[in-house]
């Protein structure tokens, strides 16, 4: 039974799928990192490889892009399935211990919340959204039922469907007295459309009626109680819907922590002051929070945003977060497992930028990096992401119209792209987006801080793209201090929402010009050619870096005599400069071409480069073997079938496509997909 499981385990891995070892119901390890990073193929192996069997379990959510209900008597059942939105085969449906699991894909952009339909509805069951785990086949209830697969039709191919169809059965209820009765609006649970982020803006926003004080008082909640916006109805308060008594149990705490940084002064306030605006809401609402819950909340929020006042700066304060330490001891255990955006390059939760002079190809380079990262599509056949991520970008360097330009001509660059799992947004302001200034020598958040920060919980990216670094400073990037203040914060908020963040900078003046000389360029290609502050390099844990050549370097690197006919400028070369762990990268050159880069060149590994011959000529062998025996073998399976990594394999296949040696095959099955065979020649 146990290599079984440990089949099973790996084949959702290969869809995937995130899972996780569990004893019974229960999870046996930390579970928590991967609910947003699926594990690797080897951590599979270590879990499920074990003398005795364990369950598999899925977690849900964005991670594994499916959530699933828990119909958990017949009875649930019989009710449940007639008012599912799609044919029951066409999802996939377990038989449990007592009833049924219904497997739904997410659709793109939703973030599906957990709840309980027996306090909804009255049915014995539950939705299982993000943090959730549900138990997979085969795995063996504690009763001896094995989980078996009643409809198992391919994941890729299980429709994309919200859980509103469910919310649609509560029934709604007339308001009879604002201090008797209570509003169930159809939606989710959290208010509004089910999973869709309400939008937010940098910036200053509309206060409600009646301005925050200083002293934290909200006139807008008392005007708002006084004309009927009490309990069992929705209050308005800058465009927002505030809807406590319909959130999920549990996420009460979430959603007043939410609205008080969002209607905040927090250059003038104090805690005292937050804590009675807080508290101001909380009895407009039909179920109130406990004052002692309200002042946690308010002081939490308070400690994040301070400013002035009896606030100490966060980017000052040593212990906010503790610290970690290793003793001898602790070595004679495993490390936890790396997470990695590039394959032993950037490591999750940390910092990291793209610098080059203006007119260097930043724009298009980070077109082309939000779709390869959003896709998990390799970035110039160069870096590979270890998986599709969630991105974001905040750009105020480029207007919507020019983001889209680049976006759609960067999609070119992707020819088997499925728009359907893509997963980004690509934000565009104006004006002011500060996040940070100094006072009194301190540096603290901004404003508009709060409500980026709303923004991540909100949408929850695994990557953040900041355009142009600089004009998110509030102050003069030279200035140490200001840095140093800007930098922690961003570790900090990298660290609260558990994703990266890319800024997107300027190279200073000595790095500015078009490169002639190939000594000059290796001269260039470094860290310290960052503009600002000297502090900016150390904080940073991966560097890219773009700088223009010339046209007739740029064909000195080609091995070609004569120059290449572009215009000096319209040649870059790049490099990550610096990255966590491994050997150094390869340099590439590429070439401005109609809207995107091009790759033209990169240097080589001598030892990679035998290994990637053999390779080369293997592979069209291992393809007609496996032909042979009837399989038909897709890109994303390859390197399980050959026993390869993933990212070497992918750089296989691209160079023996390039070379005729094997050819695509689309698959009559299903669209956008297709197989690999080897192309068949005479000599």
């Amino acid at each position: 039974m146990a290599n079984e499981i440990l089949k099973a385990a790996l084949e959702y891995h290969a869809q995937r799928l995130c899972v996780v070892p569990l004893e019974g119901k229960a999870c046996v390890i930390n579970w928590k990192p991967y609910q947003t990073n699926p594990p690797s193929r080897e951590q599979i192996i270590k879990w499920f490889d074990v003398t005795h069997p364990r369950n598999i379990g899925l977690v849900n959510g964005r991670v594994s892009g499916f959530w699933t209900v828990d119909a958990d008597d017949e009875e649930t059942v019989n009710w449940f399935e007639p008012i599912i939105q799609v044919p029951l085969d066409t999802i996939r449906v377990a038989i449990s211990a007592r009833g049924r699991h219904y497997y739904f894909r997410i659709p793109p952009n939703e973030v599906i919340k957990g709840a309980n339909i027996r306090t909804l509805l009255g049915h014995a069951g539950e939705i299982r959204g993000e943090g959730t785990i549900t138990c997979m086949p085969p795995s063996v209830h504690q009763s001896g039922h094995v989980y078996e697969w009643l409809h198992a039709p391919p994941f890729d191919d299980i429709p994309a469907i919200s859980p509103q169809f469910i919310y649609d059965q509560l029934p709604e209820t007339e308001i009879t007295s604002p201090s008797k009765s209570k509003k169930k609006s159809k939606g989710s649970p959290s208010g509004g459309s089910p999973g869709i982020a309400a939008p937010f803006q940098l910036g200053p926003g509309p206060l409600p009626k009646g301005e925050a004080s200083a002293d934290g008082t909200a006139d807008g909640a008392a005007d708002g109680a006084a004309n009927g916006l009490g309990p069992g109805k929705i209050l308005q308060f800058t465009g927002r819907k505030v809807n406590f008594e319909s959130a999920v149990e549990g996420e009460r705490n979430q959603q007043l922590y939410r609205e008080i940084c969002y209607l905040a002064d927090p250059k003038n306030m104090t805690s005292e002051g937050l804590a009675n605006m807080a508290l101001r809401l909380n009895i407009s609402t039909a179920d109130p929070l406990p004052e002692t819950e309200v002042r946690a909340t308010a002081k939490s929020a308070f400690k994040f945003f301070p400013r002035g006042g009896d606030a100490a700066s966060t980017c000052d304060d040593f212990d906010r977060n503790g610290t970690d330490f290793l003793t001898p001891e602790s070595l004679l255990g495993d490390p936890e497992p790396f997470h990695w955006i590039f394959d032993n390059s950037f490591l999750r939760g940390q910092l990291g930028m793209i610098f080059g002079p203006p007119g260097s190809g930043k724009g298009l380079f980070t077109s082309q990096l939000i779709l390869a990262l959003a896709s998990g599509n390799p970035l110039f056949e160069n870096w590979f992401p270890t998986r599709p991520f969630r991105v974001m970008s905040v750009s105020v360097e480029d207007t919507s119209q020019i983001q889209h330009f680049r976006l759609k001509e960067a999609m070119e660059m992707f020819p088997d792209l499925d728009i359907d799992r893509l997963d980004f947004r690509a934000h565009t302001f104006r004006g002011d987006v500060a996040l940070a200034f100094v006072e009194a020598g301190r540096v603290a958040p901004a404003p508009n801080y709060a409500k980026l920060d709303i923004m991540l919980m909100d949408y929850k990216p695994n990557i953040l793209i900041l355009d142009t670094f600089v004009r998110f400073l509030g102050g003069d990037e030279n200035n140490n201090v200001l840095m140093n203040g800007m930098l922690a914060l961003l570790e900090a908020t990298a660290e609260r929402h558990n994703c990266n963040i890319v800024l997107i900078h300027h190279s200073n003046k000595s790095a500015g010009d078009v490169i002639h000389v190939r000594k000059n360029l290796l001269e260039a290609m470094s860290q310290v050619s960052i503009r600002g502050a000297s502090s900016i390099a150390g904080a940073l844990r991966w560097v890219a870096q773009l700088v223009p050549i010339s046209g007739k370097l740029a064909g000195k690197f080609l091995k070609r005599e004569e120059a290449l006919e572009g215009e000096d400028g319209c040649y870059v070369a790049a490099k990550v400069v610096k990255k966590n762990m491994g050997s150094p990268e390869r340099m590439i050159i590429l070439e401005k071409s109609d809207g995107v880069l091009k790759r033209l060149y990169q240097e080589d590994d001598p030892k990679k480069l035998i290994r990637m011959e053999e390779s080369c000529r293997k592979l069209p062998e291992e393809l007609r073997a496996l032909a042979a025996n009837g399989e038909k073998i897709f890109p994303k399976h390859l390197h399980e079938a050959l026993g390869w990594p993933d990212r070497y394999t992918r750089q296989v296949v691209a160079k023996c496509l390039e070379r005729g040696t094997i050819e695509k095959i689309m698959n009559p099955d299903k669209a956008r997909t297709f197989f690999l065979r080897a192309v068949d020649r005479e000599d």
